[in-house]
């Protein structure tokens, strides 16, 4: 488990950047408009996974996943 330490740090400090990230850019959305219940915007309503940090987390997961499964797939096969 050592050997994959820290690609998975690596990996869980991007998925916290992301998601920190996008929710401060929501508030300070929010905090320029001074209305609490605002319209969905264009941007998001066309793309509503662009900001979703879940969204991220699930696609950097599956690339760390794909890259262990290539790397063993390497080392054990050649």
């Amino acid at each position: 488990m050592s050997i994959w330490l820290w690609p998975l740090l690596i990996v869980i400090i991007g998925i916290v950047l992301i998601s920190y990230f996008s929710s401060v850019s929501v508030t300070k959305q929010q905090q320029k408009a001074q209305v609490l219940d605002k319209g969905i915007s264009q941007k998001v309503h066309d793309h509503p996974f662009t900001l979703n940090p879940i969204i991220w987390a699930y696609i950097l997961a599956a690339v760390f996943s794909g890259i262990l499964i290539f790397y063993y797939a390497v080392v054990y096969t050649f």
